[in-house]
């Protein structure tokens, strides 16, 4: 029988999610405060551009399927899969915060400054580019998620994919306000929302030699543990049986 936490495969899942979780914690939280502090404009105007980048999150309806395929083949070729866009994510969220320019447009009217900020991005070469940069980083690690929960429920019995599902949960909501944390600690040493960000985001390298470690074991967990399905199916089997030949004898 597969106890709770038994596999490998199933801990470094609910490890990465607290490394993953403090990287998104910084980005999402902060971000807009770098943006809007350290590049000449307000807050709205940095949301507008941070809205731009983080399209790249809909990368998921694309790698999803991708992963999938990888999987039919062979299963650990979808855990290299993300250990290569998380090795990728960091590197392209540190050359949009690093990139990017002093933005210097101040509106207060909504509607007006995405007109502007739109023409700017288009027009301007170094903003293009930074919007680019985080769209590439966002669009790469748009596929953890999707990817550990369907690890998590490949080498777990269905009787604790919940438990292991709420247990990453717990975990993520941790790391993210650890991310927070870290940050703005990292902010007063270094005088910069924008560097503590990008220091925080290189996480991410160990977070992706994790998944490589998992790729040893994944495989021969999901073997386990349809072993464990079939030796149950064949008890179930049997017990049926038993008690259909119980209610046949007169």
């Amino acid at each position: 029988r597969l106890a709770l936490l038994n596999g490998r495969t199933t801990a470094i899942m609910i490890i990465q999610s607290l490394l993953v979780y403090i990287a998104w914690g910084a980005y999402s939280t902060w971000s807009l405060h770098a943006f809007s502090r350290e590049c000449n404009t307000d807050t709205v105007v940095a949301t507008i551009i941070l809205g731009l980048a983080s399209a790249g999150t809909l990368g998921a309806f694309i790698l999803a399927p991708l992963a999938d395929k990888l999987r039919l083949r062979r299963p650990s070729r979808v855990i290299v899969m993300v250990a290569c866009c998380l090795a990728i994510e960091p590197v392209f969220l540190s050359l949009m915060f690093l990139t990017m320019p002093n933005i210097n447009i101040y509106d207060g009217d909504i509607i007006n400054t995405l007109s502007i900020v739109i023409q700017n991005v288009l027009s301007r070469n170094s903003l293009k580019l930074a919007v680019i940069f985080g769209f590439i980083g966002l669009f790469a690690g748009s596929i953890v998620s999707p990817v550990r929960d369907s690890v998590i429920a490949d080498v777990n019995l269905p009787e604790h994919r919940a438990t292991m599902n709420s247990l990453t949960g717990i975990f993520s909501l941790f790391g993210r306000s650890l991310g927070i944390v870290l940050v703005g600690a990292l902010a007063e040493f270094f005088f910069s929302l924008k560097m503590a960000i990008v220091l925080i985001q290189w996480i991410l390298i160990p977070t992706a030699i994790l998944w490589m470690i998992a790729s040893k074991y994944y495989e021969r967990e999901i073997i386990r543990l349809v072993k464990t399905l079939e030796n149950r199916k064949h008890v179930l089997q049997n017990y049926v049986k038993q008690i259909s030949a119980v209610r046949v004898t007169p």
